[in-house]
């Protein structure tokens, strides 16, 4: 291997190892008096493992299998929420929903999180089938730190994988007895398109060292 070709390799080896972004989370509310929430009817899963999903629960507790997830930890019910839809995941069971190519950004509510390793939340950001990124309670608990109450209350969380884009996301509860509660909101804005994940100039960049790459090999091969 020639000179330009090594030098050619060790720089797009440089730039294609950029960190991964993390998921950042900002929860706009997580009590009746400062939520805002758009709700419709929910979407439907296009796949799911386990036994126990449950789509488009009216507002209110399932006995023995969820907890209305529009109360706050107190037990006060989200003003205006009558009519709410949501969805659930039990014991051993997720769900994936598709949101849309390109997507960086995620708005959902999210019923009575759970921490705890056998009942852990976990929500995963799907590429192509791939989880790129993914949160779950015990990351939301060390953000919430004292108002985060196990398995009561909710959040109204925004997700950005920054650079990172997904078009699903997989819905996933652990072992223990808890349901995982959640709804996607329908406002304007709350899906949002990402950046392009690789450096507009990249592509040209990669494409002037390969230039360089076989203009070395040909004078390797005049000399």
């Amino acid at each position: 291997m020639n000179k330009a070709m090594k030098i050619s390799m060790a720089l797009a080896a440089m730039l294609m190892a950029t960190p991964a972004y993390a998921v950042t989370v900002n929860v706009t509310c997580n009590n009746v008096a400062a939520c805002a929430f758009g709700n419709s009817l929910q979407p439907t899963a296009i796949s799911s493992t386990g036994t126990q999903l449950r789509e488009n629960i009216a507002t209110g507790s399932v006995p023995f299998a969820t907890r209305n997830p529009w109360q706050d930890v107190a037990g006060n019910t989200l003003v205006g929420t009558t009519g709410y839809r949501y969805n659930a995941v039990g014991q051993n069971t997720s769900a994936t929903y598709f949101i849309g190519k390109g997507r960086n950004s995620l708005k959902i509510m999210w019923g009575s999180p759970d921490k705890n390793p056998v009942g852990r939340n976990l929500i995963e950001f799907l590429a192509g089938g791939l989880a790129v990124a993914s949160y779950d309670g015990t990351a939301l608990a060390a953000l919430l730190g004292g108002a985060f109450v196990e398995s009561k209350g909710f959040v109204v969380a925004l997700f950005d994988t920054g650079r990172i884009l997904f078009d699903s996301v997989r819905m996933t509860d652990g072992t223990g007895v808890q349901a995982f509660e959640f709804a996607f909101s329908n406002r304007p804005g709350d899906l949002g398109p990402g950046p392009v994940p690789v450096p507009a100039g990249l592509v040209l960049l990669l494409s002037g060292l390969a230039g360089v790459g076989f203009l070395g090999r040909a004078r390797a091969k005049t000399a």
